[in-house]
């Protein structure tokens, strides 16, 4: 799930080596504000978030091993951002706070292999947890994984207080043109 290989390079890159994790975990605090982000990659948060502009984004995620090749993510995110409205193109104000667990695997895992029944069919129960996400290498950028949960909460369709949408056509059915489209069905039955 976590873009590891993110074609915008403006982007901050956090590399946590997952190979050698402490057991009880290594936790890694992000802040824009603590950070020395320049204009360009200001530009390209906004860009990737598709949103107007962010206030405030502070996270903290901690890494743990997971079973014997696998990684936990613990993570929780806080964001103020202001996204546009669709109805009436003002700015809408959004305070974020995701918290969630993801868990990863390398490829080779048996962790990532669906589950087959006698028949070779896949086994889908919906009770059980998801497969991990799969990750190559030694490292998983913490940053990729922080845009990945945050741009899963943005609501790109949040509307304005004052917003109130009409379909403004200019023309007023009159009582013959209001049809019911249920008329329409009976027409074609005949």
């Amino acid at each position: 799930m976590a873009d590891q290989n993110s074609d915008d390079s403006s982007l901050p890159k956090i590399p946590i080596n997952v190979n050698r994790l402490p057991k009880l975990g290594n936790t890694v605090k992000l802040s824009i504000e603590d950070r020395e982000i320049g204009a360009k990659e200001s530009a390209a948060l906004v860009k990737r978030l598709g949103v107007e502009s962010v206030v405030s984004l502070e996270a903290s995620l901690t890494f743990k091993p997971w079973t014997r090749d696998g990684v936990q993510v613990d993570g929780e995110i806080n964001s103020v951002l202001y996204s546009q409205c669709p109805v009436t193109l003002n700015s809408v104000e959004q305070h974020l706070h995701p918290v969630f667990k993801a868990k990863f695997a390398p490829p080779q895992s048996r962790l990532v292999k669906p589950r087959l029944n006698d028949e070779g069919e896949m086994v889908i129960d919906f009770d059980s947890e998801d497969i991990p996400d799969i990750f190559d290498g030694e490292t998983l950028d913490a940053w990729a994984i922080v845009m990945e949960y945050l741009i899963l909460e943005i609501d790109y369709f949040a509307r304005a207080d004052n917003a109130i949408f009409k379909q403004n056509t200019g023309h007023e059915p009159t009582d013959d043109e209001k049809i019911s489209p249920f008329a329409e069905l009976r027409s074609l039955k005949k």
